[in-house]
């Protein structure tokens, strides 16, 4: 039972809560300087049209085809397909064969929407962690 009914607080020295004070400072304007990088919209939006140049780039990688069923489902596109041709048109003597995108009028072409915007988030973010990663390096050095 306290005398008076009064509950003891800790107070800290003043050297303490200058510390604390400067500390947690530092800590919210850090806080505010990854909240500008990750909301600098300019940024943001060049950083989409880069994660979709680079999506669209994928589709010039060639694609090696070591069998008949997968001459009728070949996969263009990187992390995730997002682009399937039909290549059976052509008989190969051996295999693997390596193919590259086509046009749609000579092989039929499907396009996978969901493919394409993974592909894009993952170059998207790619770019984001790149650009937080660089921003930190910075300030450290």
């Amino acid at each position: 039972m306290f005398i008076g009914g009064k509950i003891p607080v800790l107070q800290a020295s003043r050297g303490h809560r200058k510390y604390f004070h400067d500390f947690y400072e530092q800590l919210a304007l850090q806080a505010v300087h990854i909240w500008l990088l990750f909301m600098n919209i300019k940024k943001q939006f060049l950083f989409l049209a880069l994660a979709l140049i680079l999506t669209l780039a994928t589709l010039f990688f060639p694609v090696a085809v070591n069998s008949e069923d997968e001459l009728k489902s070949a996969d263009f596109g990187w992390p995730f397909s997002f682009v399937n041709q039909d290549f059976s048109r052509y008989d190969p003597d051996t295999y693997p064969q390596v193919f590259y995108l086509g046009g749609p009028w000579e092989n039929p072409t499907y396009l996978m929407w969901h493919g394409f915007l993974f592909s894009s988030l993952v170059f998207f973010s790619i770019l984001n962690i790149v650009s937080l990663v660089y921003f930190f390096v910075l300030k450290i050095l």
